[in-house]
């Protein structure tokens, strides 16, 4: 489009191709402005501009040119939040899931994360003790850091990146997915021994179930469940068929109560069954054969290291995304048993995630033969469960 007479300017798209080497004129608008695909706009010299697009534009998008100039689109600056990124992988990673639990949105850089400068993240980032800086840059939600001059638009913290956007976004949709509670596995129906001790009255409110998450939860993933998928994760890289079969039969023989034997059971084959059926993977192909073969015994922590791995997810992220399933599992349990509001099971969610870095670097370091942890209580409320009169879960 090369009319740049006094009339209004009619944008149905960005320019193919565009002279760089010509004065840019600055179309300015928010982030939520350019989010529309019909909306109007004026230039730094004073040209009206009227939008009318099949898709929405970007940030650096030139949409008019002529002989001596380019009109180019430029999004304001806005109040952000800065989080440094001088934390281990699992740390960043959990802080980012705190945050996308409250439906907040993270852009990154290979240095910081920035979000939208709300209260609501404020109050979870003080809880967290996690440290932050205010500011104002351009912010582009959900955009993740790569090489080359494509980042510079998220402000002037900027360091050349490493390329890691390509291979983020390889994997992260899957573990996404197998996040989802959407995702039939069948966990919906268990509550992992909750149930058994709310018809003791052992937990029976907020403070109680804290208590219960910090001493038990937690506690039997950094034993149990994120050694298991730790160990699986490396035993399925050569693959090591002989190791993952004798994790399969470890994972079983650690849960005493038979209830807790056949909700891990039941969902790892669930999980498997399913990643088998939905990525053509010959990994996933070759568990599956022989695991039925063998009759291994299912396990939710090494059905999640098998995703991991069909998807090439990092061990860490791996291990963060069996922290928050579990997490929310007990939760969801939670607010269905408790008079516990999202809110609060919220809140709870954050602080326990707040812990999972510490608890995976403490898990990464138990070797095979030191995986385990008994807690006689919870399998003591675990075996009555199953002999309850009126039950609302499986286990």
């Amino acid at each position: 489009m090369a009319n740049l007479d006094g009339a209004l300017q009619l944008v149905s798209g960005p320019l193919a191709a565009a002279d760089a080497s010509l004065p840019e004129i600055p179309i300015a608008a928010d982030r939520f402005t350019l989010a529309k695909r019909l909306w109007r706009g004026v230039a730094a010299d004073g040209r009206e501009f009227g939008f009318e697009l099949a898709r929405p534009l970007r940030h650096g998008d030139t949409v008019l040119q002529g002989p001596s100039a380019r009109y180019v689109i430029r999004q304001r600056e806005e109040a952000v939040l800065e989080i440094p990124l001088d934390l281990p992988p699992s740390a960043a990673a959990a802080v980012g899931w705190a945050i996308g639990n409250l439906h907040l949105q993270l852009s990154s850089e290979p240095a910081r994360l920035l979000a939208a400068d709300e209260p609501a993240l404020r109050q979870l980032l003080d809880r967290l003790q996690v440290p932050y800086r205010p500011g104002h840059a351009v912010f582009r939600p959900g955009r993740f850091s790569r090489g080359g001059p494509s980042t510079h638009d998220l402000g002037p913290g900027h360091r050349p990146a490493t390329g890691t956007e390509d291979a983020v976004a390889g994997w992260l949709p899957a573990i996404l997915q197998a996040a989802d509670s959407f995702y039939p596995t069948g966990a919906y129906a268990h509550s992992f021994g909750l149930e058994g001790l709310v018809q003791q009255g052992v937990i029976h409110d907020r403070d109680s179930l804290r208590e219960f998450l910090l001493t038990s939860v937690l506690p039997a993933l950094r034993g149990v469940e994120l050694p298991l998928a730790a160990c699986a994760w490396e035993a399925l890289e050569g693959p090591d068929w002989e190791r993952v079969g004798r994790l399969c039969t470890l994972s079983a023989a650690l849960r005493t109560a038979r209830e807790a034997r056949l909700a891990s059971g039941n969902i790892g084959r669930q999980r498997v069954e399913l990643l088998a059926a939905l990525r053509a993977s010959p990994l996933a192909t070759e568990f599956h054969r022989r695991a039925v073969t063998a009759a291994w015994p299912g396990s939710a922590a090494i059905a999640a290291a098998l995703e991991g791995r069909v998807a090439g997810v990092p061990l860490d992220a791996m291990l963060v995304g069996l922290c928050h399933g579990s997490l929310t599992g007990h939760l969801a349990a939670a607010m269905k048993l408790l008079r516990l509001g999202q809110n609060a099971a919220q809140g709870l969610l954050a602080e326990m995630l707040a812990h999972t870095p510490a608890v995976i670097t403490s898990a990464r370091a138990v070797p095979e033969e030191r995986i385990g942890w008994f807690n006689p209580w919870l399998d003591i409320a675990a075996a009555r469960h199953g002999h309850a009169e009126a039950r609302l879960f499986i286990s």
